[in-house]
Order: structure tokens, then C-alpha cells, then sequence
């Protein structure tokens, strides 16, 4: 296993712990339940990952939900 898929899986593990989310690590075709979030990798800093032991990594959680959540539903995940 690479860092950042290392980095990506624990971002997505820490999400599923969110009451209700379904997470993903990659792209998906369809999302069969809301909430869902969708974790990518926009950019890595090449030089500072190869120059030495440091890493730069931008993530993007792409957040979905249903068209018309209820207000309970939304909010149960901040409880």
C-alpha cells in the first residue's frame, strides 16, 4: 500500500463512522443511498514526494445527498 492510499482510506473509514454515510474512495457510477461522500486525490506535490520524506497531498470530498432532505436527517449528522 502506497501513503496516499493509505491517507484516502483512512479519510474514507473516518467518514463511514458519520451515522448514515456511505463513503467512497473512488468515483462511483451510482450512489444507491444518502447521504454519500466521495474522497479523490487532486494533487500531490511530485517535488516535495520525491525529494524526501514528506508528503503534500490535496483531498476533495465531494458531498451528496438526497434532493430534499428532511430537516431531522440533515441534522442527525451532527449529532
Amino acid at each position: 500500500m502506497s501513503i496516499l492510499s493509505d491517507m484516502l482510506d483512512g479519510l474514507v473509514t473516518r467518514l463511514n463512522t458519520v451515522t448514515g454515510m456511505h463513503a467512497y474512495n473512488h468515483p462511483v457510477d451510482a450512489i444507491a443511498e444518502y447521504p454519500a461522500a466521495v474522497v479523490l486525490i487532486d494533487r500531490v506535490n511530485h517535488a516535495l514526494a520525491l525529494g524526501g520524506n514528506s508528503v503534500e497531498v490535496d483531498m476533495r470530498v465531494v458531498y451528496l445527498h438526497a434532493a430534499n432532505p428532511s430537516d431531522e436527517a440533515f441534522l442527525g449528522l451532527y449529532a
